[in-house]
């Protein structure tokens, strides 16, 4: 299983890993890059698993780390037709930086004149669920990642399309390829990465993720190097 999730992490002063889950940084990316290397990695294996495939449409629910990340993946993947709904104003902003065809707030979702082949949520919220639905075309795909903080209920079947769940990666497969992703430079991190602080002040950062208008990603300088 995954430090952090299965088994504790790495937010201690001694962590032993398995050695099935230690990569080498290539010489190419510098740290700050690398430390996209997990979130990525998530990414990475939900867009697998959306099947986003060029010319295709893709809908992004919730554009904080993950959601941003997919967003770029799914471009990359050839998709002719994106977009995020986020409630901060800043991570709206980064999205459309970063590629969006539009970025919306949920309260402005019915807005919306079209239906994607594959939506992400990455939300957490759970009426997020029936919004995903909603915007599924006919024979489309829903990727759900995270867990809800409550039940998902819905009073109707808007669109025939399939439900997956993403959960997390695999190590030895997507880890790999987000390192590889990073350092073939197919993923701009500068714009999600909005602040950069010392370790010491980790309880700052923390403070400022709480905020989805202050923050997307903290990057907590450990001075290892470049």
């Amino acid at each position: 299983g995954c430090s952090g999730v299965a088994r504790d992490g790495g937010m201690a002063e001694f962590a032993v890993a398995d050695w099935r889950s230690v990569h080498e940084i290539p010489e190419s990316v510098p740290t700050p890059t690398a430390a996209w290397t997990e979130p990525l990695a998530v990414a990475v294996r939900a867009v697998s698993l959306g099947g986003v495939r060029p010319g295709g449409t893709a809908a992004i629910l919730g554009a904080g780390a993950i959601g941003q990340l997919i967003l770029q993946l799914a471009l990359n993947a050839g998709a002719a037709g994106t977009v995020v709904v986020e409630p901060s104003r800043l991570r709206r902003e980064v999205a459309v930086a970063c590629g969006a065809g539009a970025a919306v707030a949920p309260g402005e979702v019915d807005r919306i004149d079209r239906r994607y082949d594959v939506v992400f949520d990455c939300t957490g919220a759970a009426d997020a669920f029936a919004t995903s639905l909603a915007l599924a075309a006919p024979g489309g795909r829903v990727v759900v990642l995270g867990s809800y903080p409550a039940p998902v209920s819905l009073d109707h079947i808007p669109a025939e399309a399939s439900v997956v769940f993403s959960s997390v990666y695999r190590d030895d497969a997507e880890f790999a390829a987000a390192l590889r992703i990073l350092a073939r430079g197919l993923i701009d991190t500068g714009p999600l990465t909005t602040a950069v602080l010392p370790l010491s002040d980790h309880a700052k950062a923390f403070a400022s993720l709480l905020d989805p208008e202050q923050a997307v990603k903290v990057f907590l300088d450990p001075g290892l190097g470049p």
